[in-house]
């Protein structure tokens, strides 16, 4: 799952939403970032990199992007 601050365009996936931050969780390297769209939630690993460069902190905006076969409904 790819998180973005902005609406990605051209890009094959098809499978695009609007959410909001709702729990960042810091693992070390990595992040757990838990995001709430209309309908669900996802939990999508990020670096701490990444965390950083898009600004991410519980109640930022963001879009995820993903193809269907990247993701397991629990």
């Amino acid at each position: 799952i790819i998180i973005a601050k902005n609406a990605p365009q051209n890009v094959s996936s098809l499978n695009l939403f609007k959410g909001k931050v709702e729990e960042v969780r810091d693992l070390g390297n990595l992040i757990h970032v838990i995001i709430r769209t209309n309908s669900e939630k996802f939990l999508v690993t990020i670096t701490k990199l990444s965390q950083y460069k898009l600004g991410i902190k519980n109640g930022s905006e963001v879009y995820i992007n993903f193809k269907a076969t990247d993701v397991k409904v629990l």
